[in-house]
């Protein structure tokens, strides 16, 4: 560093084994000329100012003073690389989080429009529920007058499926009532005539023939007292 000198003798720092210092103010001296520079500076006049030693190694603060151009070019190079390298990836990131909230954003939308429509669909399903249920209501609480009302509800006579037996059974009993010569039956089954006029064919009877007629009667039944079931 030939261009070293010292600002009040003007010695290069190269030419003899001597200290030189930095100024606070940023001027350089010579170990000769330091304190007195201390005290006042020979170049600007700056009172009582501080001093730093050039001597290896050299302070990091004051370093880059006396480095070359060059290095230093390419270390500002470096850092300016490195820089943009850094403010390119947060650009990238913030890129990347505004298309995320642009998405987003659509999607929010959406959604709510599709919101809207289920919700217009719930309202009209809810308006028929609730007709359905005032209907069921009625039906419940009143069923006989809505029934009449209806003519789908309208009750019809039940008919119970009969056997062919049962049918013949019950229309010849009908006839049998409709008759009217049919016997009269008593409460032990007993057939009672329903007339009791004598035919001409039989003649007359008299008391004594009616008592005879009794007392056979009387004895038929009781040679056989176990009469048959298919007599009547």
């Amino acid at each position: 560093m030939d261009w070293v000198r010292c600002n009040a003798c003007w010695t290069k720092a190269e030419s003899k084994k001597l200290a030189f210092f930095l100024t606070q103010c940023g001027h350089v001296y010579c170990e000769k000329c330091v304190q007195k520079a201390q005290e006042r500076c020979f170049q600007c006049g700056t009172t009582n100012t501080v001093s730093l030693s050039l001597a290896e190694p050299m302070n990091p603060q004051i370093m880059h003073y006396f480095a070359r151009p060059s290095d230093l070019l390419e270390k500002v190079i470096q850092a300016e690389q490195f820089q943009d390298s850094q403010k390119a990836l947060y650009l990238q990131r913030a890129e990347a989080q505004a298309n995320k909230y642009e998405s987003m954003k659509e999607a929010y939308w959406t959604s709510v429009e599709n919101l809207k429509k289920v919700y217009q669909k719930y309202t009209k399903l809810k308006v028929v529920f609730n007709a359905q249920q005032k209907e069921m209501r009625k039906v419940f609480v009143d069923p006989a007058a809505s029934h009449s009302m209806n003519p789908q509800y309208q009750k019809t006579p039940v008919q119970h499926p009969r056997s062919q037996h049962q049918q013949n059974f019950l229309n010849s009993s009908v006839n049998y009532s409709q008759n009217p010569h049919a016997k009269q039956m008593n409460n032990e089954g007993f057939r009672v005539p329903t007339s009791t006029r004598v035919p001409r064919s039989a003649g007359y009877y008299t008391a004594s023939s009616l008592s005879s007629t009794s007392s056979c009667g009387r004895t038929h039944l009781s040679r056989n007292s176990t009469p048959n079931q298919n007599y009547y």
